[in-house]
């Protein structure tokens, strides 16, 4: 049985050898112990202040900013968003290159998208058609929020500048290192993609798709049983979808990429 416990700063110890000198990296195993605070899950949607909204058909409507009870963990208002971030870049790429294309020149990407929308706004929304649908009060919304961080940014103190690097540490001690076998390794990533569009590359057929928010049950971790991190999830505890001791793999955390199925690892 797994053993469960807390959240806290991994110590190296001073007496382990040098064990990536005696390990087949092609095959066999890999360690004795694994240790790791598990992954880091991004921040939770913020709702846009209630003077933002799309325009349907040149009218304000009202979208739903909290509930997730749909197969994409997201709100209505949420995937607005996300469709307007989009419009928002192609907005800035076409001020450099006029005939640049972009998602509303794109029916593959436009037809998956109100696909998934649709099914999160549900059966009371009749939005049929993304051409009627004008996001201008979000991708405006969108570059004067980027426009006020940026200035708080640059108008922020030696101290507080100080203290943003000291709570950015402090996340990184946690989550951002292995220990294994006694040794600590810094990790290549431990953050959890936020939802969001899905992109691919070039003329991707699942392009436009909408990527679920994943959630600790959809993560499964590889660790010492006898050591397995409390699932937190901003600052509430959680389940892990599974727990795994795997010592012939490296990888920490794996789940299922909500779009194309494939196996992701950190």
């Amino acid at each position: 049985m797994p053993k469960y416990c807390d959240i806290k700063k991994l110590v190296a110890d001073t007496k382990a050898g040098r064990w990536w000198e005696k390990t087949d990296h092609k095959k066999g195993r890999k360690w004795k112990t694994m240790w790791h605070n598990g992954v880091l899950f991004p921040e939770p949607y913020e709702p846009l202040p209630g003077n933002v909204r799309v325009l349907y058909n040149g009218k304000p409507i009202k979208l739903d900013a909290k509930n997730t009870s749909n197969p994409f963990n997201v709100t209505a208002e949420e995937a607005a968003v996300f469709f307007a971030m989009k419009l928002e870049q192609d907005n800035r790429l076409k001020e450099k290159r006029a005939d640049k294309k972009g998602v509303m020149d794109d029916a593959v990407f436009k037809k998956n998208f109100l696909r998934d929308w649709n099914k999160i706004l549900g059966p009371d929304h009749k939005i049929t058609s993304l051409e009627k649908v004008d996001f201008k009060p979000l991708t405006k919304y969108i570059v004067a929020r980027s426009e006020q961080k940026k200035l708080a940014k640059k108008a922020m103190s030696k101290a507080e500048k100080g203290q943003e690097k000291i709570q950015k540490e402090a996340v990184k001690d946690l989550y951002g290192y292995a220990v294994v076998d006694g040794v600590l390794i810094p990790l290549g990533n431990y953050m959890i993609q936020p939802p969001g569009v899905y992109l691919g590359h070039g003329k991707h057929p699942l392009r436009g798709n909408i990527k679920k928010r994943m959630k600790p049950s959809d993560i499964t971790l590889n660790v010492s049983l006898n050591r397995v991190p409390q699932c937190i999830s901003h600052g509430k505890k959680c389940k892990w979808g599974d727990i795994v001791e795997d010592k012939d793999s490296t990888w920490i955390a794996s789940w299922k990429h909500p779009i194309t199925d494939e196996k992701s690892y950190v």
